[in-house]
């Protein structure tokens, strides 16, 4: 018998790591069958649908009643985006980042303070939360696009809407944006399908 074995080394190895390799396989399945969650698809999302005031150039066509118009999703809120990304195994902050980047979303946000200024370029911080604890919203915005940011005092709701830039789960959570609009009160929802 040890002849066998001496002689069919090579092959009885192989064997048996080919077999462990099929037997690998078949835990990462069953163990990743286990661990899927259903995914719940939400229809009538809410929407805002801003329409922009028209430059002087285009005076003509504004007469004409052609405007240009943005949809900005009033859900997934800030907390609902970061339970979101709780809920991903193994989250990595480039995947998360890459998941909803593009989104354009209008949120309701409690002004907190200017972070920097770099010419016109103003880093705004939000709470996303009325007490002040919570994930922070960073939004980059032009100074003089937005006047009504000078007046603005710590603690001010601001509907804030642009586009999302990157995500960070690390604490609390930090977003960061674009700013498109900024207004003082609530905007109309119209349900999207």
């Amino acid at each position: 018998m040890s002849t066998f074995v001496k002689k069919y080394q090579n092959v009885i190895i192989f064997i048996i790591l080919v077999a462990f390799f099929f037997f690998m396989i078949g835990i990462g399945i069953y163990l990743q069958k286990r661990s899927s969650r259903p995914v719940a698809f939400r229809s009538g999302l809410s929407a805002v649908n801003i329409r922009e005031t028209p430059s002087r150039k285009s005076s003509l066509k504004s007469r004409e009643g052609n405007y240009d118009s943005t949809t900005f999703f009033l859900e997934p809120s800030p907390e609902q985006l970061m339970v979101q990304i709780s809920k991903l195994d193994f989250i990595d902050e480039r995947i998360a980042t890459k998941k909803f980047s593009g989104l354009k979303v209008m949120w309701p946000l409690y002004f907190f303070n200017f972070q920097e200024k770099k010419g016109n370029t103003v880093t705004a911080r939000f709470d996303a939360v009325e007490n002040g604890f919570g994930l922070m919203v960073t939004c980059s915005m032009d100074a003089d696009k937005f006047p009504l940011m000078a007046d603005v005092k710590s603690g001010d709701k601001i509907w804030v809407a642009g586009e999302i830039i990157a995500v960070d789960p690390a604490g609390t959570g930090m977003i960061y944006m674009t700013t498109d609009h900024i207004r003082l009160t609530e905007p109309v929802a119209a349900s999207v399908d």
